[in-house]
Formats: C-alpha cells, sequence, structure tokens
C-alpha cells in the first residue's frame, strides 16, 4: 500500500482508494448534481489545510488527478490555529461543517475551535483518540504515568478547563463498550430469535440513561395523542444516548403505570399506543 497525501489518497495495487477530503468532495458533488435536486440552487465548495510541506503537496496531486468540480476546492499550507481569519471568511453565510485534525486534539488550542464554531452556521467535528488520552493520564496498565505523560495530561487539563476530563472520558468508554454489546446482542436474539446465555447484564452504569426519565419525556411529548410505535422511535431516537432498546423500556414502563393504552396486541411499527 503506498499513501499519497493526507487522506487524499492510497494506492492499492492499481486501483486508488480515496481518502476522507475526496471521500468528502464527492459527496458534495453528488448532492449538487443528483438529479433529485434538479431546480434546486445548491453550491458547495470545500477548504483543505495542511501544515506539512510533503503532504500538502500530494494532497495537491491527489485533488488534480481525482477531484471533481476542481474550482471550488481551495487549499491551505500551514497551521489551523494561524488560520483561522481565512477559514471564517471562506466559510461566511455557507452552512459549514469543519473537521478539525484527524490525528487527534495536538497543536488545536481551544480558543481556535470556540472562534470557529462562534460563527454562524458553522459547527465541527474533532477527533479525540480516546483509548491514547486515557492511557496518557495513567489509566492504561502498561503505561503508567511518567515525566512525559504528566506534562501531556497538564496540556489537556488546560485544553478542557478541568482535570474532569479524566472521568468523563473513562466513562464515556465504558458507555460504549456497553452500548455495543447491547446493540450486538439485540441484533443477534433479532436474526436467531434466541437469547444468550451469557447475556449483557441488565442493570446498566449508573450514567447511562435513565428510564424513568425517558419515560416521562415521552409521555408529556405524546399527552392526550395517538400514536405509532414507529413516530415515537423517530422522535425519540434523536435525544442523546438513547436507543430503541431505551424507548422500549420506558414505554413498558408507562404501559404498567396505564399512562398509555396499546391499542393493539403484538408490537410492532405500526402498533398504536394511546396517550392518557
Amino acid at each position: 500500500m503506498r499513501r499519497i497525501g493526507a487522506f487524499g489518497s492510497f494506492d492499492i495495487g492499481t486501483a486508488p482508494s480515496l481518502g476522507s477530503p475526496l471521500i468528502g468532495i464527492k459527496a458534495l458533488h453528488d448532492l449538487a448534481t443528483n438529479k433529485r435536486n434538479t431546480g434546486c440552487d445548491i453550491q458547495s465548495k470545500s477548504l483543505l489545510i495542511e501544515k506539512d510541506a510533503q503532504t500538502f503537496k500530494s494532497l495537491q496531486t491527489a485533488i488534480t488527478q481525482y477531484a471533481p468540480d476542481k474550482g471550488n476546492i481551495s487549499l491551505i499550507e500551514g497551521e489551523f490555529a494561524d488560520k483561522i481569519d481565512a477559514i471564517q471568511q471562506f466559510c461566511q453565510n455557507y452552512f459549514s461543517l469543519i473537521l478539525i485534525d484527524p490525528f487527534g486534539p495536538s497543536s488545536v488550542p481551544f480558543w481556535a475551535v470556540a472562534r470557529v464554531v462562534a460563527q454562524k452556521f458553522t459547527d465541527v467535528i474533532m477527533h479525540f483518540p480516546s483509548n491514547a488520552i486515557l492511557r496518557m493520564s495513567g489509566h492504561g496498565a502498561d503505561e503508567p504515568t511518567n515525566r512525559i505523560s504528566q506534562e501531556r495530561v497538564k496540556w489537556l487539563d488546560d485544553f478542557f478547563g478541568s482535570p474532569d476530563w479524566k472521568k468523563i472520558m473513562q466513562e464515556a468508554k465504558e458507555h460504549e463498550t456497553f452500548r455495543r454489546d447491547q446493540v450486538k446482542q439485540q441484533i443477534r436474539i433479532e436474526e436467531t430469535g434466541q437469547t444468550e446465555m451469557f447475556a449483557v447484564e441488565k442493570d446498566e452504569p449508573k450514567f447511562l440513561v435513565n428510564i424513568a426519565e425517558l419515560a416521562e419525556q415521552l409521555f408529556q411529548k405524546f399527552k392526550n395523542k395517538t400514536v405509532t410505535r414507529e413516530e415515537i422511535y423517530y422522535n425519540a431516537i434523536f435525544i442523546e444516548h438513547v436507543l430503541k432498546t431505551d424507548i422500549d423500556k420506558a414505554l413498558t414502563h408507562l404501559k404498567k403505570a396505564k399512562r398509555i393504552e396499546p391499542q393493539t396486541v403484538k408490537p410492532s411499527l405500526k402498533q398504536r399506543l394511546k396517550f392518557r
């Protein structure tokens, strides 16, 4: 495998494989040119920033060879934090989604992120390698805290504004592990119709979804209405950390409290539920 550019493209044998910048550029181009959007005035543009000179040249080559609509692609060589004015000017009056540093939080000070997200119509995705950060904080069994780790942890304390990020990241990791196991188990049960011998424990960690609170939230939203289970899923699935299994538990909670009345016996997406 030969790498060309910073996620610009990769050569695997004779077939090029596009990296994330080109994938994003192509997705925007496909959106603007899709026949379903005929008659809509959709304008898109892309800005790529790379600080490494060699990687920047490789990225230029990849864009020249593979990118569609090259006239709407801009490249800047330099540090993200040094180019905030140019970024804000480029994004002005556009709905903008910015991916910051796909290699982690290095070299991106909080003030730079704050200036970007303060602009209208702008949001940010910032990648944090949670496992590496936890190891740096001394959580990894094979990597005890040393002087370098302590310096890095201090930098992260300054970035996040307090040392509380350690506990939050640890809980998030446990949350992720629990949820992955829970979803895998649910998929297997739906596919096979059988429960597992060693299933995910029923008692969820305290920092996960509070079913009673979710039930109350659903009740207040649909009070005095009759809606399908599908409508409930659609409206509730966007609540932070909520999964389909949580919604089902919340509906069961409401049913036991006689606050909802199922209109059909067998649960399904089309099942209608009356909120009293």
